[in-house]
């Protein structure tokens, strides 16, 4: 997500002349400008900009630490999907079993009937959520042919069919410190977003799945 800086929200550019708030429209074209700088191909990156730091490391030492901090949180969001789909994949086989085993086929009409039935809607709910949490899925082309211009570190970008192997190796030979940074960078932030909606069916998940739950503890305390 593209964040304006405090900074960009004092500038003259886009406050109105009273110093008032920037206008919507001002702070939209800002977005939007700051959202094609960071989609902008690896290639047609400035690499005159220096690497500094004002803390007394060295660019190697500076480089190294970026690096190690992306590859750490690229590993750490691998496990949080891993752990996600675990999850899933639980809640699939237990709720699975308990609703087999329920015995809550809705037959007739009546107070069991309609708790039966509530209890295999909720029931639905919850397998259809964890289903969608661990199904694979990928991008279609178009979207892996523009990925394949701005990160080479995730597989949807590699496996494009605009990127040949041979121009992949040339990259790699030849690619510059910034680029491989912001590579990995992006893709960090594209499987941040695919584990916030895995998560997301997998809360919903359980949601239905405690409602279900209690709607068959009630029929079991009423008797029905």
């Amino acid at each position: 997500m593209i964040e304006l800086r405090q900074d960009d929200a004092q500038d003259p550019a886009l406050r109105g002349t009273d110093g008032a708030e920037p206008p919507a429209r001002a702070l939209s074209d800002r977005s939007t400008e700051l959202a094609a700088a960071c989609s902008r191909a690896l290639e047609a990156l400035d690499l005159e900009q220096p690497i500094v730091t004002r803390e007394g490391m060295t660019v190697d030492d500076l480089v190294r630490a970026k690096m190690h901090y992306l590859v750490a949180q690229d590993r750490s969001l691998v496990q949080q999907i891993q752990l996600s789909d675990a999850k899933a994949a639980t809640v699939l086989t237990l709720m699975g079993l308990l609703t087999v085993n329920s015995d809550s086929v809705p037959l007739g009409t009546g107070p069991a009937a309609t708790l039966s039935l509530l209890f295999l809607a909720l029931m639905g709910g919850c397998l259809a959520c964890a289903l969608w949490a661990v199904i694979p899925r990928y991008p279609p082309g178009s979207v892996r042919d523009a990925l394949s211009a701005r990160d080479r570190y995730s597989w949807p970008g590699l496996a494009s069919d605009a990127l040949e192997i041979d121009d992949y190796a040339e990259f790699m030979r030849t690619s510059q410190a910034s680029q491989m940074i912001l590579s990995v960078a992006r893709s960090n932030a594209a499987v941040s977003r695919i584990l916030l909606k895995k998560f997301r069916a997998l809360r919903l998940s359980f949601q239905f799945a405690g409602a279900a739950v209690f709607v068959l503890g009630l029929r079991a305390a009423l008797g029905l």
